[in-house]
């Protein structure tokens, strides 16, 4: 629904809460919502229609309500009103302005690890960089589906796509994400020297491939909660060339290489804003899984824990600080 401005203006003013007493959600309305669906929005409040919430509590939830939105990274702007139109019931106005969700983003990148080794050891040949673009396109059918596309070409050769579903349930709980990339390379570091790689290099075959696809599902019954497995399967093939070079490239005189991932996720976020946290907590656990058939050619398992705290500390200073291991 798509309120005027007048509107808006009245709202604002006849924000006033009369006492500390407990008072029912009568009706939610959104607008300025061109493209994003309502109940995207909806869900992302801490609270709903048939809610009843002490009036003390409003202007924290109103405030976390803000941030939540802002996570979405859909909208330039939010702004939440609330009437007490008859004392009793309350009426909330969010009214939100959307960003731009197309995005082409060109990519020029160095194959080496820094400037310094591309310039003095590699004499800043221009057949070591990487050209393409990245093509963002998010809030696909205004149900903040993303799909990204990337393409690269020079050094590596680099295709990706992936498609991003936050909601596949009717209790938009549950979402899925979806991936594939395939890279070629005519020029590769098979092995090292006096701590520095030797690269070899054939204009007409391809030395090196790989072919990665896999999936993620995600459970996210609460805002700041959130469960995700991942699984995902790699192919990886090397030329004779590359092979006579370097026996031992995939170990055991090896042209082939394959194996299985899967990762589990818990995610527990409290920060304020996501992209630029000031204030909250962090706390990251995952166990990682690569190789679970016989036939896979790489067996480890990982765990990694990241936890992060952010503290405001007055006239515009904030502390943070975090702990990672990984084992």
């Amino acid at each position: 629904m798509i309120l005027r401005s007048s509107v808006m203006l009245w709202c604002l003013m006849s924000c006033c809460f009369f006492s500390s007493h407990a008072a029912l959600i009568k009706k939610i309305w959104v607008s300025g919502n061109t493209k994003t669906k309502e109940f995207i929005i909806l869900r992302e409040l801490t609270f709903k229609v048939g809610d009843s919430i002490a009036v003390n509590d409003i202007a924290e939830k109103i405030t976390t309500s803000k941030q939540n939105l802002f996570n979405l990274q859909l909208f330039n702007n939010v702004r939440i009103f609330c009437v007490d139109s008859t004392k009793q019931d309350l009426e909330f106005y969010i009214d939100v302005k959307e960003r731009w969700y197309f995005y082409p983003i060109p990519i020029m990148e160095l194959a080496d690890r820094n400037l310094n080794v591309w310039w003095v050891e590699q004499n800043h040949s221009f057949k070591r960089l990487n050209l393409g673009a990245v093509i963002l396109q998010r809030n696909i059918r205004g149900r903040n589906e993303t799909l990204a596309a990337i393409v690269e070409t020079g050094f590596t050769n680099y295709i990706a796509l992936q498609y991003e579903f936050p909601f596949i349930d009717k209790k938009l709980q549950q979402g899925l994400q979806l991936s594939s990339s395939f890279y070629t390379n005519k020029e590769t570091a098979y092995k090292t020297y006096n701590n520095k790689q030797l690269f070899l290099r054939d204009d007409d075959h391809y030395l090196k491939s790989r072919f990665q696809i896999g999936a993620i599902w995600r459970y996210r019954k609460a805002i700041r909660l959130r469960h995700s497995v991942e699984a995902n399967y790699t192919t990886y093939n090397i030329s004779d060339t590359l092979l006579k070079a370097n026996p031992d490239f995939l170990l055991n005189k090896r042209t082939y290489q394959q194996y299985g991932l899967l990762r589990y996720l818990f995610e527990l976020d409290y920060r304020d804003y996501k992209p630029y946290p000031l204030k909250g907590y962090l706390i990251n656990a995952q166990v990682t899984r690569w190789g679970f058939t016989p036939w896979d050619n790489i067996h480890m398992t990982e765990l990694s824990f990241l936890g992060s705290y952010y503290v405001p500390l007055g006239h515009k200073f904030y502390w943070y600080q975090s702990l990672k291991f990984k084992t």
